[in-house]
């Protein structure tokens, strides 16, 4: 079976979680630029990558939240923005959740179920494809993680 380009990954992605933020009430959007933009590498771990950033933010953000997804190309690079209204990140905790098997001490309180292994996982692939992962968050607001990845040749 050919998989799809690289272009319709974070589509892709938003329709596949959709009935899971539909259930948990949360309101999953997308928003992209007005033309598709490959990205350089192995689509498979890219939809991985994309799956796990965009399926945290839905388990974290309570019902009647939203979950917004937008892709834009900056000149070489396109970004890959998952924005939440959910319970963000304690500062204090921020630097560690690129560290194996660590979870937020929010997320351990509500019982959130996880590893402590998908962002640096979403990490490793970005850098093994040239590519950066950011994460900005507000306790009691909201999180924003960005993938940001070289545009194919």
């Amino acid at each position: 079976m050919r998989r799809p380009g690289s272009e319709a990954l974070p589509e892709r992605v938003v329709e596949q979680l959709c009935p899971v933020a539909q259930a948990a009430g949360v309101d999953l959007t997308i928003e992209r630029g007005d033309e598709p933009v490959p990205v350089h590498g192995d689509a498979q771990q890219i939809e991985r990558a994309v799956t796990n950033v965009v399926s945290n933010a839905v388990k974290f953000t309570p019902a009647g939240g939203t979950v917004a997804v937008t892709t834009d190309r900056h000149g070489d690079v396109v970004r890959i923005t998952c924005r939440d209204s959910g319970m963000g990140i304690p500062e204090a905790e921020r630097q560690r959740l690129f560290t194996r098997f660590f979870r937020a001490s929010d997320a351990q309180a509500g019982q959130i179920q996880g590893t402590g292994l998908g962002l640096v996982i979403v990490r490793t692939i970005a850098e093994v494809h040239g590519g950066t992962v950011d994460l900005e968050s507000v306790e009691g607001e909201g999180t924003t993680v960005t993938i940001t990845l070289p545009i194919a040749p």
